[in-house]
């Protein structure tokens, strides 16, 4: 589940080593200490599930970095490493040697229900990840956030990722939380993405889709 910068740029074939994608991104956000939302999944499938997933999770900046080079992402998947079945993924990766880190906690995960599911600033260089029936800690990983992304991350042309965020929010660095990610822009998508918009006033909800969810 790994994320560089920013999105591949639209490419004809999404693969395992070449990831599309389908996101809203806020880089060199305002200092933040995390952020969050509801996702909804309508669809999520890969066609071999053994070798791809299919992904749709937000992604939060941490060490300052409005790039996205240290962060947390979390959200739900279906495919590799865990074959034909949907599951919760959470990773980090972090500046000082930590490196990239994939766990899953458990807990089921139904199409057509919304769940919440945040990262927040826990101080000592340490980050809450918050899932709806599970929470864990990223450690080693400083302060502050400073970027944020939100959506479908796919690695096969036949998947299938149809969902949304509602509730976006992030929380400034006196723990207050703002509603929207009023600075955040929907990049340009990957060929599989057919659609991808904000939905409500002051992006606070982001759809998008691969098309049939058949």
């Amino acid at each position: 589940f790994l994320v560089a910068a920013g999105p591949a740029a639209p490419a004809n074939a999404c693969s395992i080593s070449s990831h599309c994608y389908g996101v809203a991104a806020w880089y060199s956000a305002p200092p933040d200490n995390g952020s969050g939302g509801d996702i909804y999944f309508n669809c999520l499938y890969s066609a071999n599930p053994s070798a791809d997933f299919t992904d749709e999770e937000l992604w939060q900046g941490t060490d300052s970095s409005t790039g996205l080079s240290y962060w947390v992402e979390l959200g739900g998947a279906y495919g590799w490493p865990n074959g034909a079945s949907r599951y919760w993924f959470w990773a980090d990766n972090r500046p000082n040697g930590g490196g990239y880190h994939a766990h899953y906690p458990g807990g089921s995960l139904s199409l057509d229900t919304s769940y919440f599911v945040g990262v927040t600033w826990a101080g000592s260089n340490a980050w809450d990840v918050q899932g709806p029936t599970w929470s864990a800690e990223s450690v080693s990983n400083p302060f502050s956030g400073r970027a944020m992304e939100a959506g479908a991350e796919i690695t096969n042309n036949t998947a299938h990722a149809v969902g949304n965020f509602q509730d976006l929010y992030y929380l400034d660095t006196a723990g207050d939380l703002t509603s929207g990610w009023s600075g955040a822009s929907i990049q340009p998508p990957s060929s599989i993405i057919s659609s991808i918009f904000w939905t409500g006033s002051g992006h606070g909800g982001l759809s998008w889709s691969t098309g049939s969810c058949s």
